[in-house]
């Protein structure tokens, strides 16, 4: 791994961290501040962990990353660390989601910097260079804005453990429709790699959030049944 690339994950760990300790104020602060300061560099070296592995089962060979790799490793290394330091999944989740995000922002900055995830070409000019959809820092952007929206969400209590799924649909859908404005090649039934991997994140997402919302219409009868008695 590259210094520069280990300078800017070293960099984006510290502000996941930060951005947890904002999360943690909206929820009154139900989880130590030392869990977090564990979490932040394991959920960095889970969601670099998941890109590389993503990038190799895509493409047979290691050396890039696919982001989407994060979002779908997190949750599955997140289940034996929640039960270590002794959080409830969802809520650990919750944090991680906008936390994210960043990680996400500081990837495009890198794209940015080595050209890759280039844009479509809108025109050419007459000197032979061409003006391209400025994909990398469009997608930075909705990096930016999806974890404001979601700090905002992880305040209202009605939206506790529904914060990743979430997270899972509206990137799915944003980065679904960027990936339309990039230069890409098939990888899936003539899909892209991206595109196929944003209707998998909808999905995942969707059928998550379905069941949280059960689970929590659930826990509300149970607690007025207790109530009652």
């Amino acid at each position: 791994m590259k210094p520069e690339i280990i300078a800017a994950i070293t960099a984006g760990t510290f502000v996941m961290f930060g951005i947890m300790m904002i999360c943690r104020i909206w929820r009154k602060k139900e989880i130590p501040v030392w869990k977090l300061a564990v979490m932040a560099p394991v959920l960095t070296m889970c969601g670099t962990f998941g890109a590389y592995l993503l990038y190799f089962i895509e493409n047979m060979k290691w050396g890039g990353i696919s982001f989407y790799g994060s979002l779908f490793v997190i949750p599955v290394l997140f289940v034996p660390f929640a039960f270590l330091i002794k959080v409830r999944y969802g809520v650990l989740l919750d944090y991680c989601a906008p936390a994210v995000c960043i990680m996400l922002a500081i990837n495009k900055i890198n794209c940015l910097r080595t050209g890759c995830c280039r844009g479509i070409v809108l025109r050419h000019i007459a000197d032979g260079s061409a003006v391209r959809f400025p994909s990398q820092i469009v997608e930075l952007c909705t990096a930016l804005v999806i974890m404001v929206v979601l700090i905002l969400l992880i305040s209202r209590k009605k939206m506790r453990t529904m914060i990743y799924p979430l997270f899972l649909i509206i990137y799915g859908v944003t980065r679904f429709g960027w990936n339309l404005l990039r230069e890409t090649k098939p990888f899936i039934m003539n899909l892209p790699a991206g595109n196929f991997w944003s209707l998998v994140a909808i999905l995942i997402g969707s059928v998550w959030l379905v069941i949280a919302l059960n689970l929590v219409k659930k826990q509300q009868k149970s607690d007025k049944k207790v109530g009652k008695n």
